[in-house]
Protein backbone atom coordinates (compact mmCIF):
# COMPACT_ATOMS: atom_id res chain seq x y z
CA UNK A 1 0.00 0.00 0.00
CA UNK A 2 1.24 3.49 -0.80
CA UNK A 3 2.98 5.34 2.00
CA UNK A 4 1.98 8.99 2.26
CA UNK A 5 2.56 11.83 4.69
CA UNK A 6 0.02 12.37 7.42
CA UNK A 7 -2.12 15.14 5.97
CA UNK A 8 -5.11 15.35 8.28
CA UNK A 9 -5.75 15.65 12.00
CA UNK A 10 -6.28 12.54 14.13
CA UNK A 11 -8.39 12.94 17.23
CA UNK A 12 -6.98 9.67 18.57
CA UNK A 13 -3.95 11.09 20.38
CA UNK A 14 -5.73 12.62 23.37
CA UNK A 15 -6.44 15.93 21.66
CA UNK A 16 -10.21 15.72 21.92
CA UNK A 17 -11.56 19.29 22.03
CA UNK A 18 -14.18 20.52 24.45
CA UNK A 19 -17.57 19.87 22.77
CA UNK A 20 -19.47 22.92 21.63
CA UNK A 21 -22.86 23.49 23.16
CA UNK A 22 -25.76 23.65 20.71
CA UNK A 23 -26.25 27.35 21.42
CA UNK A 24 -22.61 28.20 20.73
CA UNK A 25 -21.26 29.27 17.37
CA UNK A 26 -18.89 27.03 15.47
CA UNK A 27 -15.25 27.90 16.02
CA UNK A 28 -13.72 27.63 12.55
CA UNK A 29 -10.20 27.33 14.02
CA UNK A 30 -10.89 24.10 15.84
CA UNK A 31 -9.68 20.56 15.19
CA UNK A 32 -13.28 19.36 15.45
CA UNK A 33 -14.22 21.79 12.66
CA UNK A 34 -11.50 20.39 10.38
CA UNK A 35 -8.89 23.11 10.90
CA UNK A 36 -5.21 22.14 10.90
CA UNK A 37 -1.86 23.81 11.52
CA UNK A 38 0.36 23.47 8.47
CA UNK A 39 3.58 25.13 9.63
CA UNK A 40 5.05 27.22 12.40
CA UNK A 41 8.38 29.00 12.56
CA UNK A 42 9.04 27.69 16.07
CA UNK A 43 7.52 25.79 18.98
CA UNK A 44 9.01 24.83 22.35
CA UNK A 45 8.24 21.08 22.16
CA UNK A 46 5.41 18.64 21.42
CA UNK A 47 3.63 19.61 24.65
CA UNK A 48 3.59 23.24 23.47
CA UNK A 49 2.91 22.60 19.78
CA UNK A 50 1.02 25.04 17.58
CA UNK A 51 -1.63 22.36 16.97
CA UNK A 52 -2.77 22.88 20.56
CA UNK A 53 -3.98 26.35 19.58
CA UNK A 54 -6.87 24.57 17.84
CA UNK A 55 -7.82 21.98 20.46
CA UNK A 56 -10.82 23.85 21.85
CA UNK A 57 -9.45 24.73 25.29
CA UNK A 58 -7.09 27.37 26.77
CA UNK A 59 -5.72 24.73 29.15
CA UNK A 60 -3.07 23.84 26.55
CA UNK A 61 -1.39 26.04 23.99
CA UNK A 62 1.64 27.10 21.97
CA UNK A 63 4.98 28.40 23.17
CA UNK A 64 7.78 29.62 20.95
CA UNK A 65 11.20 28.02 20.98
CA UNK A 66 13.67 29.48 23.48
CA UNK A 67 15.13 32.81 22.36
CA UNK A 68 12.70 32.92 19.41
CA UNK A 69 10.01 34.86 21.21
CA UNK A 70 9.07 36.81 18.06
CA UNK A 71 8.43 37.27 15.27
CA UNK A 72 6.74 33.91 14.75
CA UNK A 73 4.41 32.80 11.98
CA UNK A 74 1.71 30.13 12.29
CA UNK A 75 0.06 28.89 9.08
CA UNK A 76 -3.41 27.33 9.36
CA UNK A 77 -5.87 25.78 6.93
CA UNK A 78 -9.63 25.83 7.41
CA UNK A 79 -11.85 22.94 6.34
CA UNK A 80 -13.30 25.03 3.49
CA UNK A 81 -13.76 28.65 2.48
CA UNK A 82 -15.42 30.95 4.99
CA UNK A 83 -16.25 34.62 5.33
CA UNK A 84 -14.37 35.31 8.55
CA UNK A 85 -15.85 38.09 10.67
CA UNK A 86 -14.12 37.66 14.05
CA UNK A 87 -10.73 36.47 15.29
CA UNK A 88 -9.81 35.62 18.88
CA UNK A 89 -6.47 35.36 20.68
CA UNK A 90 -6.84 33.72 24.08
CA UNK A 91 -3.91 34.31 26.44
CA UNK A 92 -5.78 32.89 29.43
CA UNK A 93 -3.53 30.51 31.40
CA UNK A 94 -0.27 31.71 29.89
CA UNK A 95 2.55 31.38 32.43
CA UNK A 96 2.58 35.06 33.40
CA UNK A 97 3.27 34.25 37.05
CA UNK A 98 6.56 32.51 36.20
CA UNK A 99 7.45 34.37 33.00
CA UNK A 100 6.09 37.93 33.22
CA UNK A 101 5.22 39.29 29.78
CA UNK A 102 5.14 35.90 28.02
CA UNK A 103 1.68 36.50 26.49
CA UNK A 104 1.59 37.43 22.80
CA UNK A 105 0.95 41.11 22.16
CA UNK A 106 1.07 42.70 18.68
CA UNK A 107 0.02 40.55 15.75
CA UNK A 108 -1.10 40.56 12.10
CA UNK A 109 -3.55 38.13 10.52
CA UNK A 110 -3.49 37.40 6.80
CA UNK A 111 -6.05 35.45 4.72
CA UNK A 112 -5.89 33.64 1.38
CA UNK A 113 -8.24 31.63 -0.81
CA UNK A 114 -5.45 30.70 -3.25
CA UNK A 115 -3.10 28.41 -1.31
CA UNK A 116 -0.96 28.23 1.81
CA UNK A 117 1.89 29.83 -0.13
CA UNK A 118 0.36 32.82 -1.91
CA UNK A 119 -2.59 35.17 -2.27
CA UNK A 120 -2.47 36.56 1.28
CA UNK A 121 -3.91 39.91 2.28
CA UNK A 122 -3.83 41.58 5.69
CA UNK A 123 -7.31 41.30 7.26
CA UNK A 124 -6.70 42.08 10.94
CA UNK A 125 -4.04 43.51 13.22
CA UNK A 126 -3.98 44.55 16.82
CA UNK A 127 -2.78 43.96 20.34
CA UNK A 128 -3.74 40.83 22.26
CA UNK A 129 -4.51 41.08 25.98
CA UNK A 130 -1.96 40.11 28.61
CA UNK A 131 -3.18 36.93 30.30
CA UNK A 132 -6.71 37.31 28.93
CA UNK A 133 -8.95 36.47 25.97
CA UNK A 134 -9.63 39.20 23.41
CA UNK A 135 -12.02 39.27 20.44
CA UNK A 136 -11.17 41.21 17.28
CA UNK A 137 -13.97 42.14 14.89
CA UNK A 138 -12.65 42.43 11.33
CA UNK A 139 -13.34 45.76 9.62
CA UNK A 140 -15.07 43.78 6.85
CA UNK A 141 -15.64 40.04 6.30
CA UNK A 142 -12.61 38.30 4.82
CA UNK A 143 -12.95 35.29 2.54
CA UNK A 144 -10.39 32.72 3.65
CA UNK A 145 -9.37 29.08 3.57
CA UNK A 146 -5.83 29.71 4.79
CA UNK A 147 -4.99 31.99 7.72
CA UNK A 148 -1.49 33.19 8.57
CA UNK A 149 -0.89 34.61 12.03
CA UNK A 150 2.28 36.67 12.51
CA UNK A 151 3.18 37.29 16.16
CA UNK A 152 5.19 40.51 16.24
CA UNK A 153 5.81 41.00 19.97
CA UNK A 154 4.92 39.90 23.49
CA UNK A 155 4.43 41.76 26.77
CA UNK A 156 8.10 41.70 27.77
CA UNK A 157 9.51 38.21 28.29
CA UNK A 158 12.87 38.08 26.47
CA UNK A 159 12.92 34.35 25.68
CA UNK A 160 9.41 33.02 25.06
CA UNK A 161 5.95 33.90 23.75
CA UNK A 162 2.79 31.93 24.51
CA UNK A 163 -0.77 31.78 23.19
CA UNK A 164 -3.26 29.31 24.65
CA UNK A 165 -6.00 29.25 22.00
CA UNK A 166 -7.04 30.77 18.68
CA UNK A 167 -10.63 31.08 17.43
CA UNK A 168 -12.33 32.37 14.29
CA UNK A 169 -16.00 32.86 13.44
CA UNK A 170 -17.91 33.48 10.22
CA UNK A 171 -20.12 31.98 7.53
CA UNK A 172 -19.52 29.27 4.93
CA UNK A 173 -18.86 30.20 1.30
CA UNK A 174 -19.94 28.08 -1.69
CA UNK A 175 -20.50 24.35 -1.89
CA UNK A 176 -18.99 21.91 0.58
CA UNK A 177 -15.71 20.31 -0.58
CA UNK A 178 -15.86 16.83 -2.04
CA UNK A 179 -15.23 14.08 0.50
CA UNK A 180 -12.18 11.88 -0.07
CA UNK A 181 -11.01 8.47 1.05
CA UNK A 182 -8.28 8.43 3.66
CA UNK A 183 -7.37 4.74 3.45
CA UNK A 184 -3.61 4.25 3.30
CA UNK A 185 -0.36 3.97 5.24
CA UNK A 186 0.79 7.12 7.01
CA UNK A 187 4.09 8.20 8.54
CA UNK A 188 3.36 9.59 12.02
CA UNK A 189 5.24 10.38 15.23
CA UNK A 190 3.98 6.99 16.44
CA UNK A 191 5.69 5.24 13.50
CA UNK A 192 3.73 3.84 10.52
CA UNK A 193 -0.05 3.69 10.75
CA UNK A 194 -2.46 1.90 8.44
CA UNK A 195 -6.06 3.06 8.00
CA UNK A 196 -8.95 1.32 6.24
CA UNK A 197 -12.11 3.28 5.45
CA UNK A 198 -15.54 1.74 4.80
CA UNK A 199 -18.04 4.51 4.22
CA UNK A 200 -17.64 6.78 7.23
CA UNK A 201 -16.16 4.04 9.43
CA UNK A 202 -12.41 3.91 10.09
CA UNK A 203 -10.30 1.10 11.54
CA UNK A 204 -6.54 0.98 11.78
CA UNK A 205 -3.35 -0.04 13.52
CA UNK A 206 0.07 1.46 14.05
CA UNK A 207 3.62 0.32 14.75
CA UNK A 208 3.81 1.34 18.40
CA UNK A 209 2.95 -1.11 21.19
CA UNK A 210 0.50 -2.94 18.90
CA UNK A 211 -1.73 0.12 18.82
CA UNK A 212 -5.17 0.03 17.20
CA UNK A 213 -7.81 2.62 16.56
CA UNK A 214 -11.41 2.83 15.35
CA UNK A 215 -13.84 5.64 14.73
CA UNK A 216 -15.62 7.62 12.05
CA UNK A 217 -14.64 10.30 9.55
CA UNK A 218 -16.20 13.04 7.49
CA UNK A 219 -13.35 12.73 4.97
CA UNK A 220 -11.14 15.29 6.71
CA UNK A 221 -11.25 14.66 10.43
CA UNK A 222 -11.20 11.32 12.25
Amino acid sequence: MKKIALGFVLLAWGLMPTPLLAAERQDLLDIASGAVVLTTTSEYNAEWAALLLLDGTPDTGWCSAENQAYPNTIMMELARQFQVTEFVIDNTNTQESNYPGISARKFELYASTTSHAEGFALVCSGEAAKGERKVFALDKPAKAQWLKLVVLSNWGDPAYTEIMELEAYGETVGAAPQKRSISGVYDTNYHLMRLEQDGSTIEGCYDWENGTLSGTTDGRVI
